[in-house]
């Protein structure tokens, strides 16, 4: 059995486990269109747009549009700076608007066969005036995410990731409130393109009620 085969062997089993495990959760899709630009050789442009769809894939849940600058620091370190606008649909099926500014900083490193990856995102968040339906206090988040890929060939990469959310101000500082885990297998068909199908968990924690959403995804990503 080739490379790939395993791959795809690997994502199907734990597609089954995860599914088995969250069985009592929400289900949902998700597609992902990404776009970005190099300048130089320190500095990229990147565009992103993505759209879910929620409660057993029967309603649209949200859709955001995110822009943003990429300075490659070194070979390992990577720092970028993006700005995010959602739409989404509220309990009472109205849609509402969520901004959103954040900064990152990935680490990555090459270990034989394998990529090793932390993402650290600081985030601002805002939900619209004091005098409507929409307003929320200003959420201020920590996010860190761990990931892990294999890189057998060039064209098929399975990798795994884990992330914690932590606000820093509101009812919850301090505390993570929500986890989320992926496992997802990337096909590079040349340097330019890139389709990714991923699995993903997501589990609210130390709120009232917590719910958990099983999220199956596509991404398609263009580097220029």
């Amino acid at each position: 059995m080739n490379f790939y085969k395993k791959a795809l062997l690997l994502l199907a089993i734990c597609t089954c486990t995860e599914k088995l495990w969250a069985q009592n959760s929400d289900f949902g899709i998700s597609n992902d269109i990404s776009l970005e630009k190099r300048i130089s050789k320190t500095f990229a442009v990147k565009a992103l747009t993505s759209t879910t769809f929620l409660q057993n894939v029967q309603e649209w849940a949200w859709t955001f549009a995110d822009a943003g600058l990429v300075l490659r620091l070194t070979r390992n370190w990577q720092f970028s700076g993006n700005y995010r606008y959602v739409w989404r649909q509220n309990l009472r099926n109205a849609t509402v608007t969520r901004q959103m500014l954040y900064a990152q900083v990935v680490y990555a490193k090459s270990l034989g066969n394998f990529t090793v990856s932390w993402r650290g995102r600081l985030l601002r968040q805002w939900y619209g005036a004091t005098w409507n339906d929409n307003y929320r206090p200003t959420l201020w988040q920590l996010r860190n995410r761990a990931g892990l890929q294999y890189k057998g060939n060039y064209y098929w990469q399975p990798y795994l990731s884990a992330e914690v959310f932590m606000p820093l101000n509101g009812q919850y500082r301090v505390n993570i409130t929500q986890w989320r885990t992926t496992m997802g297998l990337d096909y590079n068909p040349n340097d330019f393109n890139e389709v990714s199908v991923y699995l993903q968990f997501n589990r609210t924690v130390n709120r009232s009620p917590n719910t958990g959403r099983l999220l199956l995804g596509t991404a398609y990503a263009i580097r220029l």
